[in-house]
């Protein structure tokens, strides 16, 4: 037991050393993320796939039909996922209050090996002709300069642009288990945005999401990620700025974010860190041995924080206050720039949690269904 955990111990430096470095860097890459410049009203398609969304499609359209930006460039596509209850309603009676602004497009059929999202997104993309498409959801609301702040960002060479979500109070959610959440889930978002500071795309945000149509044209778009039921945000980023031509964005401006509801189950909650788990080998080989090395720390803390108990040994308690501390480090900065600090007072049941999370995500992301949209699914459609 002792050799075990000295070896475990050996091998918890070296992660520790790799994630810290990481870090380091997109904390460096925050630094370098600036206010865009870019001042032309380009013309506007909101992407809005809805399945069963009779109690938030209204407050969603409201948000979009209020935008800050000329109406006259705004088009509001709402994609009917073959819902079962009223939403196809609510968004015909949106159409007729506010006649040539909003499009509703409805699912008819889908191809067993397409994923449900991909498919909607496709076929709302195939419906606009605007110059810059927006994507997010149904349960989701913007903030009235949601549009204008984040066309800002679409500088000359800017192709995608990605911004923050935040999570509404909710009597339905315990304000620590809303909080639990915000701050995990905006941890990868400040990975995503260090990365863009230093060109390097790993995550994106498809709730709060935008790109030039000619970039989604120049790489065909979904077409080979098609097959995949998540990662339609993250990956579709990637091959736009894997061709050299176009960067990405993201947008800090608090003026630029979109507000969603937390989970009300701890299920949903491990169902949808699942379904983000199911994207990764499709990473890029620099974010795929950052991802690696980290799960493999956890496996490892996972081990040999118990063995501890058996076997004095400090080294695998100092990699947890290690990791702790550049966490922290890293989410002070961007809860700064995004002025969300109120999410730190809950680091650290959010720090306790997260390792557990992640390693039964990503087990059960790869090898197990979950539900999402009233569908069980799994990672790659079938």
């Amino acid at each position: 037991m002792e050799t075990l955990l000295t070896i475990l111990s050996y091998l918890l430096v070296l992660l520790i050393v790799v994630y810290s470095c990481y870090i380091l860097m997109y904390y460096r890459g925050l630094s370098k993320l600036s206010a865009g410049k870019n001042d032309q009203h380009y013309s506007v398609s909101v992407i809005v796939p809805a399945r069963n969304e009779e109690n938030n499609i209204a407050q969603c359209l409201l948000a979009l039909l209020h935008q800050d930006y000329p109406a006259d460039k705004i088009h509001l596509i709402v994609v009917d996922d073959q819902s079962t209850d009223n939403t196809t309603k609510i968004v015909n009676e949106y159409i007729g209050k506010y006649p040539g602004r909003i499009s509703l497009v409805q699912v008819s059929k889908r191809h067993p090996n397409i994923s449900p999202k991909i498919n909607a997104l496709k076929i709302g993309i195939t419906n606009s002709t605007s110059e810059i498409l927006f994507t997010t959801d149904a349960d989701c609301w913007a903030s009235p300069l949601w549009i204008s702040s984040t066309i800002a960002q679409f500088e000359k060479n800017v192709g995608v642009v990605t911004g923050l979500t935040v999570y509404a109070r909710s009597e339905n959610v315990s304000p620590i288990f809303r909080g639990i959440q915000f701050l995990d889930f905006i941890s990868y978002t400040a990975v995503g945005a260090g990365g863009i500071g230093m060109n390097s795309i790993n995550t994106f945000n498809g709730s709060n999401m935008a790109f030039r149509r000619t970039a989604y044209d120049e790489i065909s778009g979904f077409d080979s990620l098609a097959h995949l039921n998540t990662g339609d945000d993250s990956l579709l980023a990637q091959k736009i700025v894997r061709t050299k031509k176009w960067k990405a964005g993201f947008t800090l401006n608090p003026d630029s974010f979109v507000t969603t509801h937390a989970v009300p189950t701890w299920k949903e909650f491990f169902y949808q860190r699942m379904r983000w788990a199911g994207q990764t080998t499709e990473y890029p080989a620099g974010t795929l041995f950052f991802m690696g090395c980290t799960f493999l720390m956890y496996i490892g803390l996972s081990v040999s924080l118990p063995l501890t108990i058996f076997s004095w040994n400090g080294i695998p308690w100092i990699i947890v206050a290690a990791k702790f501390g550049v966490d922290y480090m890293i989410m002070r900065k961007f809860t700064i720039l995004t002025k969300t600090e109120e999410a730190l007072r809950f680091f650290l049941p959010t720090a306790i949690v997260h390792i557990p999370v992640i390693l039964f995500s990503v087990f059960g992301g790869f090898f197990g269904q979950f539900r999402w949209k009233e569908r069980t699914v799994s990672r790659t459609a079938s």
